[in-house]
Order: C-alpha cells, then sequence, then structure tokens
C-alpha cells in the first residue's frame, strides 16, 4: 500500500473502502483531542463548583487504574509513532502527542470516550490493513478497549455512593451517560408497573433540581427585575430563570438535523447499489454501517435532547404554578374571588406547557428548512424554490387560522372559566340548593352555560379545521409542484432517475416538514401564547396593599406563631385609628373619618344596622381594606380573625383547632372547653379526628362558627377579631360561649388580649332547663360586658362610648383570675349535644375510585362504548371509515408513483393521477375532522356533562355530606376539559395515526423479497410495547391527576380562607405546605413524560433494526427487489418511527382523557342518588292548597361515610294545620334541621309524613321542594347580577321588575342596590353584609311565596345576622307577607323568629320534648 496516498487528505482511499492516514490522523484524532483539550478548563471549574457529592470507593480506584493504563498506551502511541518510517509524519505524531494530553482530564467523561471509541476501531482497521503499522493496530485497538471498560465503569449507577449532606439527584443523574440516554434506567419503573399497581410513593425522588421553592425563587428574583409594560415579561422571566435549561437541547438538536439530512444521500447510494447490483464487500459493508450510524445517531441524540427539552418542561410547571399562588396569596379578597386562579393552573398551564414542547422545534425547523432547501437544490435545481409556493398559501391560511384560534380560544378558555365558577358556587351550596328545590332550574342555568361554552368552541374548531386543510395542503402539494417544476423545468433535458426521483421526494419530504410543522406548531402557539397572557395578566394583579403602621410599646411586639398571649402594658394601646375613611367603588363611604383608640387587654363590642359597616371596620383593621384617608397603627400585624362564614378546611376537627400553631394540649382542652366543643367530641365516634368535610360539610352551622371561633383563639395572637361569632348558636350555648371565652373569668381576659367583636344582639337571654321545667336566668348584657362600645351610624361614622368603671373592675377581676388560675364552669346540661350531621372518615376511598383502581393498569375498552353511547353510533362509524380512507390516501401518492416509475416513468400523463390523489387527499382528511368536530362533538360534549351534572344534582344528602366538594368541582373542571378538549384531539390523532402505521408496515414489508418477516415483527413490537408501556403510563396519568387534585382543593381553600391566612401570618407555612403538594405532584409528572421519552426511544430502536435489516437484504441480495419498491420502504423509514412514536403517545393520552372518562361514567354508576316513584299518581298544579302538615311516628337518619346509620329524629309524631306559625326550638344539633329536612326528604325516613293529606313519598322531590318555600340556615348566593340572586327560580313565574323592586324596598336593600348597578348589577359588586344578604335572602322568599303561591314556608335561621331592631322589622314584614302560609321558624336567638308563633316544639338530640299552643300575649321563648 502506497505512503504517497496515506499522505494526502482523501478523504477516501483511492481503490480501497478506506480513509488516508492523514484524514484519520488529522479528523478522528487531533479535532476531537484539540476539543477536549479546550474543554479542560469549563470541565474543572463544573466539577470543582459542585463540591463533593459521591464517597471514594472500588470504582474510583477501578476508574483510576483504568484511566493510568490508558494514558501509558497513548505514550506508546507517541513512541511508535516516532519510529514509523515511511508513515510517519508530523501530522501522525502530533496526533498522538495530543491523544496523549487529551487521555488525562477525559478519561471520565463518557461522550468524549465513545466517541474516540468509535474513531480507535477505525484507526486501528485501517493500521491493520497497513501490514508494517500492524502493531500500532494492535495498540489502537488496546486503546479503544480501555475505553470502553471506562464507559462500562462509568454506567455503574452512584446512589449508594452519594453523600447524605449533598444535594438530591434524580435517578437519572445517577447513572452513566448510555445508562442515562439510553434510559435503562427507567426499565425498572416500567418492569414495577407493569406487575402491579403503583402509587406516588413507590416512585423515586426526582431531585433537587425539581425543587419548586427553589424554581420560584429564581423565577421571582427575574420577574421583579423585569418591564411590566411588556407583553413578554412572562415568557422572557421564565427563560432568564432557567437559561441553561432552555439551551442545553441545542447541542443534541443540531446532531439530530445533521443525521436527518445525510438520509436523502443515503437512500441514493442505496438504489444505485440496487441498481449496479455489482458492488464490492467493502462498499455493501460500509452501507451497513452508514445505516447503523446514521438510525443509530437519530435514536441516540433525539433521546438526548426530548429528555432535556421534558426536564424544562416539568421546571416550569412547578415554577408557574407556585407563581400563581403565591400572586393568590397577595390578592384582595373581592379580586382572588373574580379571578379564578385554579383555572390558570389546569386548562391555562396545559396549554403554555403544550407550547413549550414545540419551542426548540422553531428554530430547529428554520434551520432545517435551509438546509433542506440546500440539499434539494443538489437534486432538482431551481425547482427546489416551488417549495414556496404551496407552503406560503399554506402559511398565509394558517396565520388567518391561528389568529382566529387564539381569539376563540381566549374567549373559549373565558366561557370554561365562567362555567366552571358558577360550578363551583352551586357545589358549595348543594345541600341548601336542594332543600330549596332549585336543582331543576340550575342544572338548566349550568346546561346553558355548557351549551354556551360549546358554541363559543366551535369558532376554535373552525379555525382548528381551516389548519388541518392548509397544513394538508402545504404538505400534499409541496411534493406535487417541487416534482412537476423538475420534471418539466429543470430536468426536462436531464430526466432523473429512479434513485434520484426518490432521493429527491425525501429531500422534498425533509425540507417541507419542517416547513409544514412551523405551519403545524402555529395553533399550538397561538393557544398557548394565549394561555401565557392570561397568566401574566393574573401575575400582573394589583396587590393588596396592608396601610397599617406598627405601634412600638415595650412589651408588645409581633409574636411568634403559637406564642402565649401576653400584654403586661395595661396603659398602652393596642389599636389607633386616625381620621380613617374607606370609599367603595360607588363613592359612597364605608368608613368616614374614624378616629378611636383601642386599649390592650380590652373587650370592644360593635354594633350596628344591618349594612352599616361593621364587617368592613374589621377588615380595615385586618388590613384587608384599603384606605383613602387617614392611618390604623397596631401593636401586632398579626392577628386572628373569625369571620362570620367560618373558613373551615377539609381536614380533621383537631387540625382546624390548632391550624399551624404548635400543639399544646392543656391549651387545647382549654380552647375546646371554652368554645363548648367538648361536648360535641365526645358524641362524635372519631372525636377531634372526624373530618370536618368541604367548608364544614359534616358540620352543623353552630359547630362550624365555634369551630372558627376555637382556631382564632388557640393561634395565641394579643389581638382577635371576631365577627358576629355568636349568630348561628342557640341562646344557651352563646351564652355560655361569650361568659367562657369573654367573660370576667373567660379565657381572653385571662390572656389579656385585645377582642374586639361584633354583634347584632345587645344581650342574650340565657335559659336553664330543670328536669321538664324551664325557667329563664339572667340575660347576659354583651354590651354592658365590654369595656368599649362602639355604634355604627350612617355613612360609615362611628360613635364611641366608654364605660371606664366597667373596664378597671374587669381588668382587676381579669388579673386575680389569672393568678389563681382559676375558670367560672356551667353546668353540664347548659352543654348542647350536637349529633345533627354524619361525619367522613379520613382516607376513605369512594366505590368509583376503587373501581378506578383496579383498572387503571389494564385500562377499560368498555369506555370506548360508553363515549360511542353519547351520540349516534352511526356518526361514529362514518367518522372512522373516513379517517382510515383518509389516512389510506396520505400514502396513496408515494404508492402511486411506486407504479408509475416501475410501469412507464417516461409517461408524463401519469402525473396528473399523481397530482389528483393528492388533492383528494386533503378533501377527505377536512371532511373526516369536520364531521367529528362539528357533529359528534358537540352532542358527546353535552350529554356527557348533562349525565354528570344530573346526578351530581340528585346525589343523596349522606353523599353529599362525605364528599369533598373540591373533588366533585374537579370533575366538572379537569376531566369535562380532558374530555370536551383533549380527548377529541387525541381520539382524532389516535385513530388517524392507528392506519397510517398499518398502511406504513404494509409499504416497508414489500421493500424486498426476504423483508415481510419485518411485518411480523413490526407488529410483535408494537404489541410488546403498548403492553409492556401502556400499564405503567397508565398508571403515571392516573397518579398524576390523583395529585393534582388535591392542588386544586388547596387553590380553592386558600382562596376561601385568604384573610384568616394573612391575618394570623400563615401565608409563608402554607406557601410550604404548598410546595410539598406539588413536589409530591411533579413526581409523577416527570416520570410520565420519562416514560413517554422511552417509548419514542424504543421506536427509534424498532426502526433502526428495521432500517439495518432492510439495507443489509437490499445490499447483500440486490436481486431481491427493485429500485422502486426499496426508495419507497427507505421513504416510509424516514417517517415510521415518528408515526409509530406519535400513534403509542396519542393512544396514552387518549387513554388519559379516557381516565377523565373512566371518572365520570365511575361516578355516575356509583354515587348514590334520590329516587323517585315511577307509579305515583299526578300531582295537581294547586298542590298544596291549605299548608296541613302531619309527622306520624317519624324516625329519622343519617347514613355515615362507612354505611352506619345514625338517628337524627325520633318517633316524632304532631300536626300542624292550616297557616298555624310553629316555632322549632332547641340547642344546636337537637334535631331541629333534620326536622325540616325531612319535610323537603332530603333525609331518609320511616314513619309517614303528609301535606295535605298525601304522603311525601308518592311526590317527586323536586316537585316536592318547589312547592315549599324555604329559607336556609347558610342562605345561597350565586354568581351573577342581584336580579338571578333574588328570583333564581327560573323564568316561568319570574315576577316583574317592579315587583322585584318593591320587595327589595320592603326589607330596604333597594337603596343600597340602586347605587351599585340595581337588577342588573353584579352580586360581588353590591358588597353585600352578612346581614345585608339575609335580607336579600328574606325578599327572595316573599317574591318566591307569591309567584309559586306556596302554603308552607320553612325558615331556618334566616334573620341571626341582623340587628335587634332590623329583626323585629322583618318578623312583622315575614308575618305579613306569610300570614295565609303554615310557617315552621328555627330560631336559636329570642329575637330570632320566636314572636309570631301559634304553637312551639321543643327538641333535644332528636327527641320531640315539648308541643304546645301559645298564647299570642305571652313571651312564650323566655320559658324556653
Amino acid at each position: 500500500m502506497s505512503s504517497a496516498s496515506d499522505n494526502n487528505f482523501g478523504p477516501v482511499l483511492e481503490g480501497k473502502f478506506d480513509f488516508t492516514l492523514l484524514f484519520e490522523r488529522s479528523m478522528l484524532a487531533i479535532v476531537p483531542a484539540g476539543i477536549a483539550i479546550l474543554a479542560i478548563p469549563i470541565y474543572v471549574m463544573t466539577m470543582t463548583s459542585k463540591g463533593k457529592q459521591v464517597r471514594p470507593g472500588r470504582l474510583l480506584w477501578a476508574k483510576l487504574a483504568t484511566a493510568i493504563a490508558l494514558v501509558g498506551l497513548q505514550l506508546s502511541s507517541v513512541i511508535l509513532w516516532h519510529r514509523a518510517g515511511l508513515l510517519r509524519s508530523d501530522i501522525s505524531l502530533a496526533a498522538s502527542i495530543m491523544s496523549f494530553i487529551a487521555s488525562f482530564p477525559s478519561a471520565f467523561v463518557s461522550i468524549y470516550l465513545s466517541i474516540t471509541m468509535a474513531f480507535d476501531i477505525t484507526m486501528a482497521r485501517s493500521y491493520f490493513l497497513r501490514n508494517s503499522i500492524d502493531t500500532l493496530g494492535g495498540l489502537q485497538a488496546a486503546v479503544a478497549g480501555l475505553k470502553l471498560v471506562l464507559v462500562l465503569l462509568e454506567e455503574v449507577p452512584k446512589r449508594q455512593l452519594f453523600r447524605s449532606s449533598s444535594s438530591r439527584p434524580d435517578l437519572g443523574e445517577m447513572v452513566g451517560f448510555w445508562n442515562r440516554s439510553l434510559l435503562l434506567w427507567i426499565n425498572s419503573l416500567l418492569r414495577l408497573g407493569f406487575g402491579k399497581n403503583i402509587y406516588v410513593d413507590d416512585l423515586p425522588e426526582i431531585g433537587d433540581k425539581y425543587d419548586s421553592d427553589n424554581l420560584f425563587r429564581k423565577f421571582d428574583l427575574q420577574w421583579k427585575k423585569g418591564s411590566h409594560k411588556s407583553r413578554m415579561l412572562l415568557a422572557m422571566t421564565c427563560f432568564k430563570a432557567m437559561r441553561r435549561d432552555f439551551l442545553m437541547p441545542i447541542i443534541p438538536r443540531l446532531c439530530f438535523i445533521a443525521l436527518s439530512f445525510s438520509r436523502p444521500f443515503f437512500m441514493q447510494k442505496v438504489i444505485d447499489n440496487v441498481s449496479t447490483g455489482k458492488a464490492s464487500d467493502g462498499v455493501t459493508d460500509g452501507l451497513i454501517g452508514a445505516s447503523i450510524f446514521i438510525f443509530g445517531g437519530l435514536m441516540l441524540t433525539r433521546s438526548i435532547f426530548e429528555r432535556l427539552e421534558f426536564q424544562a418542561i416539568t421546571c416550569v410547571r412547578g415554577m408557574l404554578i407556585m407563581a400563581i399562588y403565591d400572586k393568590a396569596q397577595r390578592l384582595g379578597s373581592d379580586e382572588l374571588e373574580k379571578s379564578a386562579a385554579v383555572t390558570l393552573i389546569t386548562a391555562d398551564l396545559a396549554g403554555v406547557q403544550e407550547g413549550l414542547g414545540y419551542l426548540h422545534s422553531t428554530w430547529s425547523s428554520v434551520l432545517e428548512l435551509c438546509l433542506g432547501i440546500y440539499v434539494l437544490y443538489n437534486f432538482v435545481g431551481y425547482a427546489c424554490f416551488l417549495l414556496f409556493i404551496p407552503s406560503s398559501i399554506s402559511a398565509v391560511g394558517t396565520y388567518i387560522a391561528t389568529k382566529n384560534m387564539a381569539s376563540a380560544r381566549t374567549l373559549w378558555n373565558a366561557k370554561v372559566e365562567t362555567r366552571v365558577a358558577a360550578t363551583s358556587n352551586i357545589l358549595a351550596q348543594l345541600k341548601s340548593v336542594k332543600a330549596m328545590g332549585l336543582t331543576e332550574v340550575l342544572s338548566s342555568h349550568l346546561e346553558e352555560k355548557r351549551k354556551e361554552e360549546i358554541k363559543s368552541s366551535m369558532h376554535e374548531r373552525n379555525a382548528r379545521i381551516m389548519v388541518y386543510g392548509v397544513y394538508g395542503f402545504g404538505a400534499a402539494m409541496t411534493p406535487v409542484a417541487v416534482l412537476a417544476g423538475a420534471r418539466f423545468w429543470t430536468r426536462a433535458s436531464n430526466p432523473m432517475t429512479i434513485s434520484e426521483t426518490f432521493a429527491a421526494y425525501a429531500a422534498v419530504f425533509i425540507a417541507s416538514l419542517p416547513l409544514n410543522s412551523l405551519l403545524g406548531f402555529l395553533p399550538y402557539y397561538a393557544s398557548g401564547f394565549a394561555c401565557l397572557m392570561r397568566i401574566q395578566k393574573f401575575l400582573s394583579l394589583p396587590e393588596m396593599r396592608d396601610q397599617r403602621e406598627c405601634l412600638q410599646i415595650d412589651g408588645i411586639s409581633d409574636e411568634k406563631p403559637g406564642d402565649a398571649p401576653n400584654n403586661p402594658t395595661q396603659g398602652g394601646c393596642a389599636i389607633e385609628m386616625n381620621n380613617v375613611s374607606v370609599k367603595s367603588d360607588a363613592s359612597s363611604y364605608i368608613l368616614q373619618d374614624v378616629s378611636l383608640r383601642v386599649p390592650s387587654g380590652s373587650l370592644a363590642m360593635v354594633h350596628g344596622t344591618v349594612g352599616s359597616g361593621k364587617s368592613a371596620f374589621l377588615k380595615a383593621l385586618l388590613g384587608e381594606l384599603g384606605l383613602d384617608s387617614g392611618t390604623i397603627r397596631v401593636t401586632s400585624k398579626r392577628m386572628a380573625y373569625a369571620s362570620q362564614t367560618p373558613w373551615i378546611q377539609n381536614t380533621t376537627i383537631r387540625d382546624n383547632v390548632v391550624g399551624l400553631s404548635p400543639f399544646v394540649e392543656a391549651r387545647y382542652n382549654e380552647v375546646i372547653s371554652a368554645c363548648a366543643l367538648d361536648k360535641d367530641l365526645a358524641e362524635l365516634p372519631d372525636g377531634d379526628q372526624t373530618m370536618a368535610g368541604s367548608n364544614g360539610c359534616n358540620l352543623s352551622g353552630g359547630q362550624k362558627q365555634r369551630l372558627g371561633l376555637a382556631r382564632s383563639i388557640f393561634a395565641g395572637t394579643t389581638i382577635l377579631l371576631l365577627d358576629n361569632v355568636l349568630s348561628a348558636l342557640d341562646t344557651n350555648t352563646a351564652s355560655l360561649v361569650f361568659q367562657r371565652v369573654c367573660g370576667p373569668d373567660g379565657l381572653l381576659r385571662r390572656w389579656n388580649c385585645t377582642v374586639i367583636m361584633t354583634t347584632n344582639q345587645r344581650e342574650l337571654r340565657n335559659t336553664i332547663m330543670h328536669c321538664t321545667i324551664l325557667t329563664s336566668a339572667s340575660p347576659v348584657n354583651l354590651l354592658g360586658e365590654a369595656d368599649l362600645v362602639f355604634e355604627m351610624g350612617d355613612h360609615g361614622r362611628i360613635r364611641q362610648n366608654q364605660n371606664c368603671s366597667r373596664t378597671e373592675s374587669v381588668r382587676t377581676h381579669a388579673e386575680s383570675a389569672s393568678q389563681a388560675g382559676s375558670q367560672t364552669e356551667v353546668p353540664d346540661s347548659h352543654v348542647e349535644k350536637e349529633t345533627e350531621l354524619p361525619t367522613v372518615k379520613a382516607g376513605k376511598s369512594d366505590p368509583e375510585d376503587d373501581e378506578l383502581d383496579k383498572n387503571r393498569r389494564h385500562g377499560d375498552t368498555k369506555l370506548y362504548g360508553y363515549f360511542f353511547t353519547t351520540t349516534n353510533v352511526w356518526l361514529f362509524a362514518i367518522w372512522l371509515s373516513a379517517t382510515a380512507l383518509a389516512a389510506a390516501m396520505e400514502r396513496a401518492p408515494q404508492i402511486f408513483l411506486r407504479i408509475w416509475l416501475s410501469v412507464d416513468i417516461t409517461n408524463n400523463w401519469y402525473f396528473a393521477g399523481f397530482a389528483a390523489i393528492s388533492v383528494a387527499e386533503i378533501i377527505i382528511t377536512c371532511s373526516a375532522a369536520g364531521w367529528f368536530l362539528k357533529h359528534i362533538l358537540p352532542k358527546s360534549s353535552v350529554e356527557l356533562h348533562s349525565r354528570l351534572l344530573h346526578t351530581v344534582m340528585a346525589s343523596t344528602l349522606s353523599f353529599i355530606s362525605n364528599t369533598d366538594a373540591g373533588s366533585l368541582l374537579n370533575r366538572f373542571s379537569q376531566d369535562i376539559s380532558l374530555i370536551s378538549q383533549r380527548m377529541p384531539l387525541m381520539l382524532m390523532s389516535a385513530a388517524s395515526m392507528f392506519f397510517n402505521v398499518l398502511v406504513d408496515i404494509g409499504i416497508i414489508s414489500s421493500g424486498a423479497r426476504y423483508t415481510p418477516p419485518i411485518v411480523v415483527f413490526l407488529i410483535a413490537v408494537l404489541y410488546g410495547i403498548q403492553h409492556y408501556y401502556l400499564r405503567t403510563s397508565r398508571q403515571l396519568r392516573y397518579l398524576d391527576l390523583e395529585t393534582t387534585a388535591p392542588l386544586i382543593s388547596y387553590f380553592t381553600e386558600t382562596a376561601s380562607g385568604i384573610a384568616h391566612i394573612r391575618g394570623l401570618g400563615w401565608y409563608h407555612a402554607f406557601h410550604k405546605e404548598l410546595v410539598t403538594r406539588l413536589n409530591h405532584s411533579q413526581i409523577p409528572f416527570y416520570f410520565l413524560l420519562c416514560v413517554q421519552q422511552w417509548l419514542t426511544l424504543t421506536l427509534d430502536g424498532t426502526t433502526f433494526i428495521a432500517a439495518v435489516t432492510l439495507i443489509s437484504i437490499t445490499t447483500k441480495v440486490p436481486t431481491s427487489t427493485s429500485e422502486s419498491a426499496v426508495g419507497l420502504a427507505m421513504l416510509n423509514l424516514v417517517t415510521f418511527s415518528t408515526t409509530a412514536s406519535y400513534f403509542l403517545q396519542m393512544w396514552v393520552a387518549l387513554e388519559t382523557s379516557l381516565g377523565g372518562l373512566a371518572r365520570i361514567q365511575a361516578f355516575c354508576k356509583y354515587t348514590p342518588v334520590e329516587t323517585d316513584p315511577t307509579d305515583a299518581e299526578p300531582v295537581p298544579e294547586s298542590w298544596p292548597e291549605s299548608g296541613r302538615i302531619d309527622y306520624e311516628a317519624v324516625t329519622a337518619s343519617y347514613v355515615g361515610p362507612n354505611g352506619e346509620v345514625r338517628p337524627a329524629l325520633n318517633d316524632t309524631s304532631f300536626t300542624i294545620s292550616h297557616a298555624q306559625k310553629v316555632g322549632i326550638s332547641g340547642r344546636t344539633g337537637s334535631g331541629k334541621t333534620s326536622m325540616l329536612l325531612s319535610l323537603l326528604h332530603l333525609m331518609e325516613f320511616n314513619g309517614k309524613i303528609s301535606i295535605d293529606g298525601r304522603e311525601i313519598k308518592t311526590i317527586p322531590r323536586h316537585i316536592l321542594r318547589s312547592r315549599i318555600t324555604t329559607m336556609t340556615q347558610d342562605g345561597v348566593e350565586f354568581k351573577g347580577t342581584i336580579r338571578m340572586n333574588v328570583f333564581p327560580f327560573g323564568t316561568a313565574n319570574a315576577p316583574a321588575d317592579e315587583e322585584i323592586v318593591a320587595a327589595l324596598d320592603k326589607v330596604g336593600l333597594w337603596a343600597h342596590l340602586q347605587r351599585r348597578g340595581g337588577l342588573e348589577g353584579d352580586i360581588v359588586d353590591a358588597r353585600l353584609s352578612h346581614g345585608q344578604k339575609q335580607l336579600l335572602f328574606l325578599a327572595r322568599a316573599m317574591l318566591h311565596q307569591q309567584a309559586m303561591k306556596t302554603k308552607i314556608v320553612l325558615v331556618d335561621e334566616a334573620t341571626s345576622a341582623l340587628d335587634q331592631g332590623t329583626d323585629a322589622r322583618m318578623q312583622e314584614l315575614m308575618a305579613e307577607a306569610f300570614a295565609d302560609c303554615t310557617v315552621l321558624t328555627i330560631a336559636h336567638q329570642r329575637d330570632g323568629g320566636l314572636d309570631y308563633v301559634d304553637r312551639a316544639i321543643k327538641l333535644d338530640s332528636g327527641h320531640l320534648i315539648e308541643l304546645r299552643h301559645v298564647n299570642p300575649n305571652e313571651e312564650w321563648a323566655e320559658n324556653f
């Protein structure tokens, strides 16, 4: 072999299948060694900055020994090249020296070792072919062997070697490059998921890199630096916070592009080899080796850049959720209620993630387009630019469509947000909604919202169909335009051969793919950008600003959570207001020129009429209300707040009381006793471990109010703000709680706390029962017990009265009581026993969840049938047929091209058929998409929502009490969104890709005579992958949904209790709790992306095997195929792995969406619902005519969470005649509300209840409840206009505006509402106080009775929040309005509706202990 040839650069050695030595030593030795040497500083700095993370051990010594041997071999190579004789050259010697130097730092870098190992093998082969330097060949082979050993040592997992003090890396970072890149580490998870049901605790940690708190700190730093006027602020903030993560995929993506563009040239060589059939073994081996390098490289580089992209997506998810939650904690209560942050972390964040997945595809597509044009130019000349004609048309159409899609998606999301907010509002009040007979009306209301949402979505659907059309036009007509230009223009004089035609077709495909991809990505960009803008708009909302100043007084400071309150300074001032004014949106004063001082350790009572501003006054002190003028100074900004509507978390009673304070058992027991909760807990089977339920749905109104009070006391703040916290308690309990908490010997007096308490009562009338004789005790004068009394006047003014002697006496008494450590006790008979509502145990799963848990590994094919039943099955059959035909037509032009080139390559008439088939493909694809999106999807979406809604509305009271409202809302938000937005697209894509895969397999198998076994192989692999992969993927999807639900519930709980959280200074702790929940949710989310990447890698590996097999057969046995056959097969190999991967990904995504469908199906199947008799007689329109009520031996009960029966009424019998007014009295939990619920048939009961002689069990429930006017204890407030809230009973019997205004005027609300938009004003903007809302509910009841001509009125604590004067007027108004009705009234207080009664009922623990007539002149409640 001539040394002269080896001294030429080559690269190919003339006449041989080999490189020249000069090329090898230059490109395969010097270049990689030079890169390694230049990278030394970066490598050293990176390793030094990370510190020691892994302990030394045997693995380190093995690496060192191998590395030293490698250095020695490289030194030997330098010496041998110095003595190489004829083949010695300066380049060769320099290459050896550089390789020697590079061996020092690179010995532990897998990627460098792997690449140079391949180069070493190539060079060793060349040396062995030259007999004179075979010693160098052996040495080079030994170098390659040592590098292989080092690579294998690098792959050894280091999990056991990590130091406990170092940061936690994820499982993929604990292994070597190849293990990480080929995802071998994920196989253990796949095996686990294949063999059993997995849970989040079974998944490995994902490392500190994905810690949401760390990510948010980076985000927050960049957000504060950015310009808040920029539209790209959020996008730039995310990029700057994660610059390295976004840039890392660039290098592997560039390698992937380079390998992709080598395929047309490789295809041409293979087809030429088949056509000649005379290639040497070296050439055929080279082609096989090239196929291994190209398709293997594509598999590896795609795996690397996808892993890096998925890591960035996971980080962005955690970062944005934290940012949204942090912002939610900083917004005012009203603004937070309007914003619907839950929608942002579900629908909008999903849109951002989808758009982010195509981020790197943008710049890479631009680069691929430029390279594609260049490659295509080599085959067709200037005809390559014809590529832009159909693409430009497609671009213009796509731009128009995506622009419409972005605005349509924004409008659609807004409609979704409106529906979800309305649904959430109704679900939170579902018990009262059912009691008022509003289920059918509100079901229709929500269904109309759903139809409006779907109608709005049709604009987006039309734009999407247009996108399909223009995208299909670009993909189908681009090959037609380019090949036409080449055949009839640039290559008319020099017609292309078969190999050139297929290579040009592949080049067209590779060049047009990025262009079409750019156009295809636009809808996702538009949707993602719209979602990003909605998040940015939320993050840019003005924040609530605490304008309070902190007083600096010796001995008083901001105490830490859990500290025992202590105010030693008696003469100090805890709160000081100077000329404070607050205006409403309507420019009227809420507070006007208020100046006052509240001494430390005093009790201040605030009273006033309804709507006078008592609650607003407390919110101003809490810092929740912005000041227009004046100052508020406080000794501590940390204040406990108990609102009229208690904030109850869905956790145990103990956790609600303790909150985030340290648990001190003695103090806990003291607080429980002070709030009279000890007897309640003794009655509950699980005691203080009883779950409170969503918004306290498992507790009575009195229990909830005392639970909120207990939390405020236990928090241990020096200042407490109590907003009418006794309104839901009966007189005895209210008196007892007040004395134990705020009385002379009360807990807060002994702790010397400053208390500001609002009330609408001046005194509490206490009663004591001796056996069956009820006697009156001395009333508790609330205002007289106070040190300071503030009266809310007109126009936001406050008048102050101070009883100095009372202040001093109370303090002296408190000090002596504190020293003695005593507490006044009240007889046990005064502590109510509450058994009214059932409890729910923590951790109890629903039946539908158990069923889903069984099926989550294997899936449920019956779901497809369930979905098909939502509309006409023939519509689905037509769509599937059209989709199959469209998939075949997509490959039809290529098949037609093979036939054309095989039959008569010179016949130009075949080109017309080629073009016609391409046009037909576009038409059929758009028709199939339009048929599904416009005819099938709207009907199925309405039907599925209707099934879910009617099941919820028909659910039993026990189910409502035992079910988390957040779980129900999750079905209406996330699940409905899945089956309406994501599932249809996934179903369309999965069906299309399924048929495409079948067509591709058939085409590839026809590539050569001996390749049909590839069909068996591909089908077996696809089946095996789906069988192995889908089991784990389904479960991870399930876990993703399962861990997202608590996030949604946590968001809603935070939003409802934000004033309490900020008042107690708990926002940091709640922030940490969200970090914990979010990090827990990130684990299945990240591993789901990992197994998706594993799927892509596996299918790329399948393509790799198929390609190498096909190339091996066609090159070794060229007679087994034809040029056109192998060309068509290779053309489809270009896209097979992508198509197959996309198919399985769409299938899994479809399974996920079907998971939402499965939850809805299981919910509808297993939820207990109220059933009415089907054979009952029709109910006359005039029923009931008199309103007579008969109870005959009625025993009512609740069903607990474990199926246990808990009594509520025991053998109760009585009769109420027409128009009688009956007062129902008893302690909280005595069965008063249960009596009304049984009358409404909300509770199951034994015995007989009749109205006008007809048993209510024979009357459909919705008719029964609609014929009774009901005022519930909590009231029902809907999101919407004043008109809707005043009369939400439908339009059939709706009163005229004049009647509505008259009713509002009678209750004294119209003047207030008229200033805030009148009947069309929003209920939120009206800013109604708790008492004003009760007046609104009273107006609603009057209008309902008037419109429906009802004869029975049920009143459950309807005026508890009113002051005594307003209450008296409303009682007179009710007596007049309901004069001809039978009225059953529950009232805990003396002035709560028991003045105008004919008969009195007394209940105790479900037993009727007294029923008697009352003399109109007798103040009968005094004797109760």
